[in-house]
């Protein structure tokens, strides 16, 4: 997990147009979704919530489907919920949630 902080703590601090700026990127969606998968594989949930929460644009399917895949059973069906107010529930969804309720022998 130590070589996950050095770079997360400078994404998390960095602002959008610092990015820009410095790294010469634009950061769209998928840079939110790479981030937070990279936060729930290090298996630091309340950061890839955070990051999910805090993006400068609207949350989507790519997102949502990497924090449900680094999740638990509370944060999955929330996650699920979420999903579903906004129309982005579709099959690969349920099959996630379904994953999550059998790892949790549930």
């Amino acid at each position: 997990m130590a070589g996950v902080q050095v770079p997360l703590s400078y994404l998390l601090r960095c602002e959008r147009k610092e990015l820009s700026k410095v790294c010469a990127i634009n950061p769209g969606v998928e840079h939110y979704g790479c981030l937070v998968d990279l936060l729930g594989r290090a298996r630091m949930l309340e950061e890839a919530k955070k990051v999910a929460r805090e993006m400068s644009m609207k949350l989507d399917s790519y997102v949502l489907g990497a924090l449900l895949n680094a999740c638990g059973v509370e944060l999955g069906k929330e996650t699920v919920g979420s999903m579903m107010d906004q129309s982005l529930d579709h099959g690969g969804v349920h099959v996630l949630l379904s994953n999550i309720y059998a790892s949790a022998n549930q």
